[in-house]
C-alpha cells in the first residue's frame, strides 16, 4: 500500500510558514483528491479551509527540540504527550495487525522504549498474549520509561529484560501468530550499535522472519544520515513503520525502504510556532502546494497570454520521445506549442501532434541546427530522442548561449553535457535539468547510495546554480539556494519509456506560461507524479503507459482549479 501525506508548503522556496496544528492524519491507499480533508481539533475540514500547512523534514536533533518546545509552552507533561503518541499508534498498529494473536514488544531504555511499554499495555486486551522484552541497562532508563514501566508492571503482561544475553527471545519468536514490535532506538540513534545487545537482538528479530512494525523510527536506522551502511544487518526490517509528525529524511531514500517497509505519519501535535520559526533546507512537496501555485485564468485571455513552447528533439528511430514532450507541452495550457525537428520524421509529429507547428532543418535523420531565432519562445525544452552526434551537440551549446530564457534539459541533452562538461559553466538559473540516477551520476559522478547522490545533487546545483530535478519515488528538487523538496506523488508504474519525457513537456508548457522556475519545479513534478497516479488508478502498473499519463492531465488540471476556488 502506497501511503501518502497529504499536507503542503508555503508558495516560496524561502518562506514556508506553519499556520495549524494538526492533530489527526489522512491517509490513501490510491490516490483520490475528491477525498482530501483534514482533522483539525476533532473536525473535518478541507484543505483550503486550513489555508497552507507545510512539512518541513526536521534533523534528529530538532525532531528533539520540537518535544522539547511542545512541552514548555503548552499544558501538556512528557507522559502525557507520551502516551498521546503511543496510543495514536497503537489504533493504527490494531487496524493492520489484529488479525495476529501475539504480540512481542522490544522496547529500549529511552522515550522510544517508553512509547513501547504504552502500546504494548494499550494492545493486551486486543491480544491472547502480549510479551515485552526491555533492552538495555535497568539503572540507566529516561524518567518517561521509568513511570509507563511501573505502569505495566501492574498488569498481566510478562517483562523480561536483555541486558548481555538473548534469552528467551529466539525461542519466542518461532511461535506461531506472532507480530514483532520494534521499539528499540527511534530517532535519536547518534551512534553505530555494532557489537552490542542491541545489535544482537536486531540481527535476531531479522532472522526470525515474523512481520515487524517500528515504532518512530526502524532501529538501527539514522534518523538524517546513512551511517547504518556498512552493517545492514543491524537495522530492523520492518514490514510497517509509524513514525511520529513528519517524514523522516533518511526514509526518502531507495536504499532504506527494505528497513521502513510501507510508511505512515501519526502527528502527535508539536507546537506549530517551532515548526514555523526552526529553519531547515528539506520539505516535503504535497496536493496542497500545488493548489497554491496554479494561476487563476483571466476570461480575456488569448493564445499569446500563455506563451509559446519550443520543442528541440526527435531523431530517426526516436520520434517517440519528442512527440510525448509535445502532447504535454499542448495540454499544459501552453499557448502554443512548437518542435524543431529533423524533416525525415516532421510528418510522423504532426500525424500524432496536429496541434504542434513542426520546424524542419537542415538534418534529415537527426537536427543539425536550429533553423529560426529562439528569442521569439517563451521558453526551450532540449534533449528528448536528440541523439548524441557533433552536430545535434552543436545545437544544444549554441541553445545554451544564445538563449537566456527559462530552459529544461533533458535526456540527450544531458548526455551531451556530460561529455562537455564545461558547457555546464554558461548554464544560468533560469535552467532546469532533468535526469534520473544514471544520468545524473554521469554529469556528477558515481554515487553508493541515494543518500550521497542526494547529497552531491545539493553542491551541484549551488555550484552550477542551476535546478535539478533527480526523477524517482520521492523526486527530489535541488535549488542554487542548497534547497530540496521531495515530491509525494507518482508510482512504479510511472518507471515506463517516455514518462520523463512527459515531464520535459510539461515543464517547458508551465515555464512558457510565465511561472517562476522554482513553481515550475514544485508544480510540474507533483502534476506529473499525480497524473501517474490516477493513471496508476485506471491502468494498474503494469500496463501503464506514458501516453496514459498525458491522458490524466485534463483530470489533474480540474481538480487543482476545483481546489483552488475551494
Amino acid at each position: 500500500m502506497n501511503t501518502s501525506w497529504i499536507l503542503g508548503l508555503k508558495k516560496s522556496e524561502n518562506r514556508c510558514i506553519s499556520r495549524h496544528n494538526i492533530y489527526s492524519y489522512f491517509t490513501v491507499k490510491r490516490f483520490s483528491i475528491e477525498n482530501l480533508f483534514f482533522f483539525h481539533k476533532g473536525k473535518p475540514y478541507l484543505w483550503k479551509q486550513l489555508q497552507t500547512i507545510e512539512v518541513k523534514i526536521f534533523d534528529a536533533e530538532n525532531i528533539r527540540k520540537g518535544d522539547m518546545y511542545t512541552l514548555e509552552h503548552e499544558p501538556v507533561l512528557g507522559i502525557d504527550l507520551m502516551e498521546r503518541a503511543a496510543r495514536r499508534c497503537a489504533s493504527s498498529i490494531l487496524n493492520d495487525f489484529g488479525q495476529y494473536g501475539s504480540l512481542i514488544m522490544l522496547c529500549g531504555t529511552g522515550n522510544n522504549g517508553g512509547d513501547g511499554l504504552v502500546i504494548a499495555r494499550v494492545l493486551r486486551p486486543y491480544f491472547y498474549q502480549v510479551t515485552v522484552f526491555c533492552v538495555g541497562d535497568k539503572q540507566n532508563v529516561s524518567p518517561d520509561f521509568s513511570i509507563n514501566y511501573s505502569r505495566l508492571a501492574e498488569t498481566d503482561i510478562t517483562i523480561h529484560w536483555l541486558a548481555e544475553d538473548l534469552g528467551l527471545l529466539p525461542s519466542l519468536l518461532n511461535s506461531p501468530d506472532v507480530i514483532v514490535g520494534d521499539a528499540l532506538l527511534g530517532s535519536g540513534l547518534n551512534k553505530p550499535i555494532a557489537n552490542s545487545i542491541y545489535a544482537e537482538v536486531i540481527e535476531c528479530i531479522n532472522h526470525a522472519g515474523k512481520p515487524v512494525f517500528s515504532v518512530d523510527m526502524p532501529s538501527g536506522l539514522f534518523a538524517d544520515s546513512n551511517q547504518h551502511i556498512e552493517a545492514k544487518s543491524s537495522v530492523v526490517k520492518a514490514l510497517k513503520t509509524y513514525t511520529f509528525e513528519q517524514p523522516k529524511l533518511s526514509f526518502l531514500f531507495a536504499e532504506n525502504n527494505p528497513f521502513t517497509g510501507e510508511i505512515q505519519v501519526i502527528p502527535i501535535g508539536i507546537h506549530p510556532r517551532f515548526k514555523e520559526k526552526t529553519h531547515t533546507d528539506a520539505f516535503y512537496i504535497t496536493a496542497n502546494e500545488a493548489a497554491e501555485l496554479i494561476k487563476p485564468v483571466n476570461p480575456f485571455s488569448h493564445k499569446g497570454t500563455f506563451g509559446h513552447s519550443l520543442l528541440i528533439g526527435g531523431s530517426v528511430g526516436k520520434s517517440g520521445a519528442i512527440a510525448l514532450s509535445a502532447q504535454a507541452s499542448v495540454k499544459s495550457g501552453s499557448g502554443l506549442t512548437s518542435v524543431i525537428l529533423p524533416e525525415k520524421i516532421i510528418p510522423i509529429i504532426q500525424g500524432i501532434v496536429p496541434e504542434a507547428m513542426c520546424i524542419g532543418n537542415s538534418g534529415t535523420e537527426f537536427i543539425e541546427r536550429i533553423p529560426v531565432k529562439t528569442d521569439v519562445f517563451s521558453a526551450v525544452g532540449i534533449g528528448p530522442g536528440l541523439g548524441t552526434e557533433k552536430e545535434s551537440g552543436n545545437v544544444l551549446k549554441n541553445l545554451i548561449a544564445e538563449f537566456q530564457g527559462p530552459k529544461v534539459l533533458d535526456a540527450d541533452a544531458l548526455n551531451l553535457l556530460s561529455e562537455n562538461k564545461t558547457w555546464l559553466s554558461f548554464l544560468n538559473s533560469d535552467t532546469v535539468l532533468t535526469p534520473h540516477p544514471k544520468e545524473f551520476d554521469r554529469l556528477a559522478g558515481t554515487h553508493v547510495s541515494g543518500f550521497e547522490r542526494w547529497k552531491s545533487q545539493v553542491e551541484f546545483s549551488k555550484k552550477m546554480g542551476v535546478y535539478v530535478i533527480l526523477k524517482g519515488r520521492y523526486t527530489q528538487i535541488t535549488t542554487p539556494l542548497g534547497k530540496t523538496f521531495f515530491n509525494s506523488s507518482g508510482n512504479p508504474g510511472m518507471a515506463t519509456g517516455g514518462s520523463g519525457d512527459v515531464l520535459t513537456g510539461l515543464l517547458t508548457g508551465l515555464l512558457a506560461q510565465g511561472f517562476p522556475m522554482i513553481d515550475t519545479c514544485l508544480l510540474g513534478v507533483f502534476l506529473h507524479g499525480l497524473a501517474g497516479d490516477i493513471a496508476f488508478r485506471k491502468k494498474g502498473r503494469e500496463a501503464l503507459t506514458a501516453t496514459d499519463i498525458i491522458e490524466s492531465f485534463s483530470e489533474v488540471f480540474n481538480k487543482i482549479h476545483e481546489l483552488k476556488r475551494i
